[in-house]
């Protein structure tokens, strides 16, 4: 029998509920539990785990790139394997380690078997959602457009799927939580309809009217004054266009925090009126744009000293593409200083679309279109992972360059990365990425995972047994000796009706296969077992394994009350 899971610690109340629960499931996690837990392969191929295993840890720097593959009517390609692509870093050929798909649209419906439950959108029989943040910018956005843009969204909000995953938030002068992440279009579209369109004064000074006087256009000595009245209100404006790209600056970081536990690809639809990438210049083009700054007199880490590199950098580390849409639509006024303002608030748009691997949309009115189309980009992705091998890690952006073998075949994704370290894959890494992955909103799907469960009848405290089932084709293997070994870790977390943890038990199994075994595993699937012993307050049991050699996370979610009838 399985030892009964230590009591949670007593923390003070004026701690945040997220810090509590962090806390509570850290102890959960490093406390040791013992219960009967069985490897199954489908043939017993599989070597047993020592009670004590002696776990592979290797240091590494994996990059992850999710790449959106069209054909040329627009649809999504699915069915591509890893040999159809190729990856090369700054020209250099990568071997790809990593490889994941999400693209399987069109699928028939299907219901899954009794006590069956499963992370894999193909077995489910419905097209993978998506996981979306959409951003309501009305600091950046003319009050009028703001009205228009906000009519589309709450049209595009009734139609989001029944599988997508949404969340919503407005920025005025502070970020706004409007909704966090549902699969109820109706509540996402109420609460979209709570935030009115904002007068802000923040925008207004930032585009100030030009003085001049027609009358006396021909004096000389008040054709200076006005000049510099002019030059005077163009600088405040400038002040003010810093501010408002500071606070969407840390608006963006700060969601790019909030999903970054969330693993997979996330889209983030930006609609807004824009910011210009420069300041006081009717002009185009500068030489460093892509590491542009508002200027280098500001302490490190500021976001006018990160610039925009910097904030594609967070953007990428926390795997999300952004989408911005321009709530302005098309412009009619063509006059020379409107032309270059819109095409520096566009380079702001396609600067952070290429670089995060989205798509920006602008120079049209149906922006519930937009929307449409930047959701289905999310939809059907594939994720390709290499080890890079230059063995510099200076900070520096370095080139992508994806192909796929497929004739007429249009790629979308982030261009590079920039040369940062890694954490280390070792035991405090894994508890990190677990803890995270128990607390996020969503289910984990980079690792494919099957859950198959059994009530045994008549056990005091309820006992339930479950088959975890798994394609070793998704685990990263070191080969050597003739064998191919690796690890996984798995996690059954136990939560409460109102969120909080009851339970955490962790265990690993160290993976080591012959090449027979392993070629035989890959047709058949590994099958591991455990019971567990169900906590009377349960509401749901979340399943969690992770592959130590890539990091790559899948998780289900049951009901409890599924789990026992």
């Amino acid at each position: 029998m399985m030892k009964a899971t230590p009591a949670l610690p007593i923390l003070p109340r004026s701690l945040s509920r997220a810090l509590i629960e962090a806390a509570a499931l850290f102890a959960l996690l490093t406390s040791p539990a013992t219960s009967d837990s069985q490897t199954q392969p489908a043939a017993s191929a599989l070597n047993n785990a020592p009670q004590q295993p002696s776990t592979i840890r290797v240091t590494t720097r994996l990059i992850e790139v999710t790449l959106v593959v069209q054909g040329k009517n627009g649809k999504p390609i699915a069915g591509l394997q890893k040999q159809d692509f190729t990856l090369l870093d700054e020209g250099q050929p990568q071997q790809i380690a990593f490889f994941s798909a999400t693209a399987t649209p069109h699928l028939p419906r299907r219901p899954l078997p009794p006590h069956f439950f499963t992370n894999r959108s193909e077995l489910k029989g419905e097209d993978p959602g998506a996981i979306t943040v959409i951003l309501f910018d009305a600091l950046n956005t003319a009050w009028e457009d703001q009205s228009l843009a906000r009519q589309h969204v709450l049209r595009f909000l009734k139609t989001v799927k029944p599988q997508d995953h949404v969340a919503i938030f407005a920025l005025t002068t502070e970020l706004l939580p409007l909704h966090d992440f549902t699969q109820d279009s109706a509540a996402l579209a109420e609460s979209m309809s709570r935030f009115s369109p904002r007068l802000l004064a923040a925008f207004d000074a930032s585009h100030p009217e030009d003085f001049h006087v027609a009358a006396l256009a021909n004096d000389p000595l008040f054709q200076r004054f006005q000049n510099r009245v002019n030059e005077a209100n163009g600088e405040i404006a400038d002040a003010y266009v810093f501010n408002r790209f500071s606070t969407t600056y840390a608006a963006l970081v700060a969601i790019a925090n909030y999903v970054a536990p969330i693993p997979g690809h996330k889209s983030l639809v930006w609609v807004s009126g824009g910011i210009p990438i420069q300041l006081g210049l009717d002009r185009i083009g500068v030489p460093d744009r892509d590491d542009f700054r508002f200027d280098n007199s500001s302490p490190p880490g500021t976001a006018a000293n990160a610039g925009m590199s910097g904030l594609a950098r967070i953007l990428n580390r926390a795997n999300i593409a952004i989408y911005p849409i321009d709530a302005h639509g098309i412009d009619v006024d063509d006059s020379p200083s409107a032309f270059f303002s819109r095409q520096d608030q566009r380079d702001t748009f396609r600067l952070l679309a290429d670089r995060t691997g989205g798509k920006a949309f602008y120079g049209t009115n149906d922006i519930s279109g937009a929307m449409d189309a930047a959701f289905e980009d999310g939809r059907y992705v594939y994720t390709l992972g290499f080890y890079p091998n230059h063995g510099v890690w200076d900070g520096k952006f370095r080139q992508l360059n994806v192909k796929v073998h497929l004739e007429g075949a249009q790629l979308r994704y982030r261009r590079g990365y920039y040369a940062f370290p890694d954490r280390a894959n070792d035991d405090t890494s894994m508890k990190i990425d677990l803890q995270e992955a128990a607390r996020s909103p969503l289910d984990a799907t980079s690792l494919g995972l099957n859950v198959k469960s059994k009530a045994l009848p008549r056990s005091t405290p309820e006992l339930v047994q479950l088959q975890i089932i798994l394609d070793p084709k998704q685990f990263l293997l070191q080969e050597a000796d003739q064998r191919r070994r690796g690890g996984l870790d798995l996690l059954f977390v136990q939560k409460g009706s109102s969120g909080d943890f009851l339970a955490a038990e962790k265990q690993h199994f160290d993976v080591n296969f012959s090449p027979r075994e392993y070629e035989f595993l890959a047709k058949v699937g590994l099958i591991l077992q455990r019971r567990l012993s169900i906590d009377p307050a349960s509401a749901e049991l979340r399943v969690l394994v992770r592959d130590t050699g890539s990091g790559s996370l899948g998780s289900v979610t049951i009901p409890v009350q599924k789990l026992l009838h």
